[in-house]
């Protein structure tokens, strides 16, 4: 049988590697953000392999890292939480929102910012309302996060890289100035 966790009866851990299987051999295939403390305490989380679907974990103020190696989708996960800078997610997202990751250390370094952009790995994750008119979103981006372009009221043109795999759900939303999309 497959189960999710829902929390720990004690954890006094800074870093918590997750397991594969339940004490009774059912696979992990979920975990909600209930099953941690939100006292600060945890600097580290590793998602097993197994695992599909993730709560939000929003708030972890001494969180640090976190390995998420296999879910397909990332909904408004892992909002401030000011210490987050290093992020390990799967190559194959088929889904992400804007907001992910909104509020962490990563978030905030301005040298993972480019023309106004906020990339990880070979997803486009927001674009500031200050981008302008245009936009090119650069080469090599697989993936564009959904409502990316929310605050864009202004912007005109978007210039789409020959990679784009997806287009995520609503990226343009109140976009309303938009006169040209440049697809690969």
């Amino acid at each position: 049988g497959t189960c999710y966790i829902n929390g720990f009866e004690k954890c006094t851990d800074f870093e918590i590697i997750f397991p594969t299987h339940s004490p009774n051999g059912d696979t992990v295939v979920g975990i909600y953000d209930t099953a941690i403390p939100k006292d600060g305490t945890i600097r580290k989380l590793v998602f097993p392999n197994t695992v599909k679907d993730i709560g939000d974990f929003n708030g972890l103020y001494g969180l640090e890292t976190v390995v998420i190696p296999t879910v397909t989708e990332l909904q408004s996960v892992f909002k401030n939480c000011p210490n987050l800078k290093n992020i390990c997610i799967p190559a194959d997202l088929v889904g992400i929102n804007a907001d992910a990751f909104s509020g962490s250390a990563y978030y905030n370094d301005p040298s993972n910012w480019d023309k106004g952009a906020l990339y990880l790995d070979n997803y486009l994750l927001t674009v500031k309302a200050e981008v302008g008119e245009s936009f090119e979103v650069k080469e090599g981006t697989r993936l564009i996060a959904r409502y990316v372009f929310r605050d864009c009221v202004g912007l005109k043109n978007v210039i789409l890289p020959e990679s784009l795999e997806t287009i995520g759900y609503g990226a343009f939303y109140t976009c309303a100035a938009m006169e040209e999309l440049h697809l690969p």
